[in-house]
């Protein structure tokens, strides 16, 4: 007996396209291995980001300032479409920063017609955005954490002892990871001759590098810390002491970064008096290594006299072409408000430089041959100058007050603000923003708060942290009172 049911299976089915179709199958097969590359890209966040740490903290250049690491730069920017972190990007602290970039923009294109303009900058700094946005949103367990920065700050060490001992042993005095300067030799600055660089080649460049490394294992190990008993603790503090010596090789100003995060660490966690008194002692620690470092740039602090005022009362090395920086915004209401393309400010240096006044300076120093360099063109060392002689000081002030929205939103976490307050104290003495590890500590340190040890947080994109997340069975309402 034929049913209802027979009837409709007999009845083919009547389609839009032919079964052996060439136009159906390869857009069927395209859109499913679509879903397939953005369902890895996103789960793959994690790991590209780990890469990047590794290759970043190798320091292998490539072409130019290209680095091996700039190599994953395009699949983490797809990793951030494919997770959608984009909608993110409406709230603070992003919110300010893409003012920013978009302000900067703006400005860029108005240099155009003066001509040597390429834009690089303003692509820096939006490339160091995507980083700050991808490691913010897609943070790093702890666990990896720990493991990334004691493996970084190891090697580092293992190098400084490699270095320390061939040069003073065995008397070979380039290593590789050392840098010499010859023009320091017979000169009032004679101890920077050699400085410990690691593979960055500079030692300010490994001193800018150093509070990455140093966030990621002093936050990995945060966890850890609550019942540490006083042997561990003699511990942790002798195996940091132990990691600052390179950095201490390395003679850098930027060292103030470091300095920070671990006197962070240490007035959060370090039982011993007060939180009050611990505070007060870091704050005063950090403010009298900032006004030493500041009054070194300033002033021709080396050789010291043995009279008052004890260091000399002219301008420093540094000051030569800061004060050349800071004369370029007031040129005219142009310069004031939108800079000048770098072709312009290497064509205004000369003009604005005082050779005399160089000299004198340089003859304090006994390095009198750098006169034609200090005289026709040096970049600034100071980010508030450099960012004023090329994008004019309303750009510098929504720059600041960027970085001044992410304090605020941070304010609460001892770490992030630690960190920043040394940041706008270093970029007295260089130009930082366009340092990759700066941003990703920054978008480390941020994300990690002091008070999301114990309990998950949601990220900015709506994700858990990596922290041990509750059972359904914790989570369901109906569940309560049974155990």
């Amino acid at each position: 007996m034929r049913t209802h049911c027979d009837e409709i299976d007999v009845a083919p089915q009547q389609s839009n396209f032919p079964q052996n179709s060439t136009f159906f199958t390869p857009i069927h097969a395209l859109t499913r291995l679509s879903r397939m590359v953005t369902s890895f890209l996103a789960k793959s966040c994690p790991l590209l980001l780990v890469a990047y740490l590794g290759l970043l903290s190798c320091h292998l250049p490539i072409l130019g300032p290209l680095l091996a690491a700039d190599l994953l730069a395009p699949l983490i920017a797809l990793s951030l479409l494919a997770n959608r972190d984009y909608r993110s990007l409406v709230r603070i602290p992003y919110s300010p920063f893409l003012a920013m970039l978009c302000c900067l923009g703006l400005v860029t294109i108005s240099h155009l017609p003066q001509g040597g303009e390429s834009g690089y900058n303003l692509a820096v700094l939006a490339y160091l955005f995507v980083l700050f946005v991808a490691f913010r949103e897609h943070p790093l367990s702890r666990k990896t954490m720990l493991i990334s920065g004691v493996a970084i700050l190891s090697a580092i060490l293992l190098g400084w002892c490699y270095d320390a001992f061939a040069s003073q042993c065995l008397g070979i005095n380039d290593t590789g990871f050392a840098f010499i300067s010859p023009d320091q030799v017979n000169s009032n600055l004679s101890f920077l001759e050699r400085r410990y660089a690691f593979l960055f080649k500079n030692p300010n460049t490994l001193g800018s590098f150093y509070p990455l490394p140093m966030a990621l294992a002093l936050l990995g190990l945060q966890p850890k810390l609550k019942h540490a008993s006083k042997s561990q603790w003699i511990a942790i503090l002798v195996a940091i002491a132990a990691t600052l010596v390179p950095l201490a090789a390395t003679l850098s100003k930027h060292a103030i970064l470091t300095q920070a995060i671990v006197l962070a660490f240490l007035v959060h966690n370090l039982p011993v008096c007060s939180k009050k008194v611990r505070r007060f002692v870091a704050i005063a620690i950090f403010l009298c290594s900032a006004i030493v470092c500041e009054t070194t740039v300033l002033f021709v602090t080396f050789p010291l006299k043995s009279t008052p005022p004890f260091i000399n009362s002219t301008p420093g090395m540094y000051a030569i072409h800061q004060v050349v920086y800071a004369k370029m915004p007031f040129i005219n209401a142009r310069t004031c408000l939108l800079g000048q393309s770098p072709e312009g400010i290497k064509k205004t240096y000369p003009k604005l430089a005082d050779v005399n006044s160089i000299r004198k300076t340089l003859e304090q120093y006994g390095t009198t041959k750098n006169l034609e360099m200090y005289a026709t063109f040096i970049d600034p060392h100071n980010e508030y100058l450099n960012l004023a002689a090329f994008y004019g000081i309303p750009a510098t002030l929504l720059v600041i007050a960027a970085f001044i929205a992410l304090a605020w939103n941070q304010r609460k976490a001892i770490y992030a603000g630690a960190f920043i307050a040394a940041l706008a104290v270093a970029c007295l003495w260089d130009d930082l923003l366009s340092k990759r590890w700066i941003w990703i500590t920054l978008a480390i340190l941020t994300q990690r708060q002091d008070d999301t040890d114990d309990q998950a947080v949601k990220t900015n994109a709506g994700q858990l942290d990596a922290i041990p997340q509750p059972t359904e069975q914790e989570c369901d309402p109906n569940s309560r009172g049974r155990h």
